[in-house]
């Protein structure tokens, strides 16, 4: 599941480096669409991350922070653009975009966690009786 988030994040950055270069409205359409394919893969791949790492009776506390800090992403985003967008320019939007992308993924390759550390079972197969 790593890997998917890092190439759908890779992939964000490059269509939206495209999104800041096109010249007609097709192409612009047809960025975003794939855009969407690509953080079609990120989401549930990050859904799926944090249910497997996430210790046995805390899953409600990480998916709230999760929702939590997705609806500041959401509040704060086109503040961040729009600030973009008047000092620089419409397209520097989709650049600044490309680049956090592209940092999201370096990140992920670096720091996101490949397996359970050994040893540990992070959802037992059996609960353990009480």
């Amino acid at each position: 599941m790593f890997r998917i988030v890092i190439a759908c994040a890779a992939s964000a950055a490059l269509l939206y480096v495209l999104q800041g270069l096109s010249q007609l409205g097709w192409q612009l359409l047809a960025m975003q669409a794939l855009v969407g394919v690509a953080l079609g893969g990120i989401v549930p791949s990050i859904s799926a991350l944090l249910a497997k790492f996430t210790p046995q009776g805390e899953a409600g506390a990480v998916y709230g922070l999760d929702n939590s800090i997705t609806s500041g992403g959401r509040a704060i985003a086109p503040l961040l653009g729009s600030a973009v967008a008047v000092v620089f320019s419409l397209r520097a939007t989709f650049l600044a975009t490309a680049l956090a992308f592209l940092i999201t993924a370096a990140l992920a390759a670096q720091f996101l966690p490949k397996a359970p550390p050994p040893g540990e079972s992070v959802h037992p197969a059996e609960p353990e009786p009480a």
